[in-house]
């Protein structure tokens, strides 16, 4: 178990504190950020939910939930209505899984509704709806499309954003504070990884010299070597919160694959 915490961390002001949630194979990893949107306090462990823990049974302003499912689809806001999303999705995918739940998210900053599916049978879903009945379910894409359309705002160049995962990695293709192009693609090795990049280079005519590349998610650092042998500005994400982290937090231990889950309140 990973626990850090800081010392502003206030236990009788919990009431203004976001708490964030992720799941991820073998637990949970939560941050708790305070008004100003600060991470004040971090801790990912394995196993069930820790809902003995003093501070999880405290009231919060807000409990996110970051959902990581890599389905979703994109769809303008001002011609999409939730009476119809499950004729949109069907439209995308086929059909629903019976154990699949629909959510929409608007995506803050942008005209963007971003439509996906989550297991919401899921036994650990359940056990956090119960915990938190007022639980508020935001996704991983919606949560870097905000923050990506933020960051290039004070761009004047094009953008590629990068996440990964564990057999996955996001993109954001960013202009002038636009979303060009949002995807999510699956891998397992290296080389199909170099090979997703490179083609959506060719297919969009995307200047490899002129594009930013911002990397994220990939603490051994291999994705940008290997992304470094053909592109020229790749960098790595080193700007998880808008907001200075405290102090206390700048260490070692602290999971920066966790950007997404520490970034989730500016999306709201």
């Amino acid at each position: 178990m990973i626990e850090i915490s800081d010392t502003s961390l206030d236990l009788s002001q919990t009431q203004t504190y976001t708490l964030s949630i992720r799941l991820i194979p073998s637990g949970f990893c939560f941050a708790i950020s305070d008004k100003e949107k600060r991470v004040i306090y971090y801790s990912c462990c394995e196993g069930a939910f820790p809902t003995e823990s003093a501070i999880l049974q405290k009231s919060f302003a807000q409990v996110l939930l970051c959902v990581d499912s890599n389905t979703y689809t994109l769809l303008p806001n001002l011609v999409f209505q939730s009476e119809l999303q499950e004729q949109y999705w069907n439209l995308n995918f086929g059909f629903l899984s019976p154990t699949d739940q629909l959510q929409a998210d608007n995506v803050r900053l942008t005209d963007i509704v971003n439509l996906y599916s989550y297991l919401g049978s899921e036994q650990r879903y359940l056990d956090l709806k119960k915990q938190y009945p007022a639980l508020k379910l935001i996704h991983r894409q919606s949560i870097q499309m905000c923050v990506a359309t933020m960051r290039n705002k004070q761009s004047n160049h094009q953008q590629l954003y990068i996440h990964v995962l564990e057999n996955a990695f996001d993109v954001l293709l960013m202009e002038k504070g636009k979303i060009l192009l949002a995807n999510t693609y699956d891998y397992h090795k290296e080389d199909e990884f170099l090979y997703y990049i490179l083609n959506l280079f060719e297919q969009l005519k995307l200047d490899r010299y002129a594009v930013e590349v911002i990397i994220g998610g990939a603490p051994e650092g291999k994705e940008k070597e290997l992304l470094s042998k053909y592109l020229r500005n790749v960098q790595d994400d080193q700007q998880p919160l808008l907001k200075e982290m405290a102090e206390s937090l700048k260490k070692d231990e602290l999971d920066m694959r966790q950007y997404t889950l520490f970034n989730a309140p500016f999306a709201i």
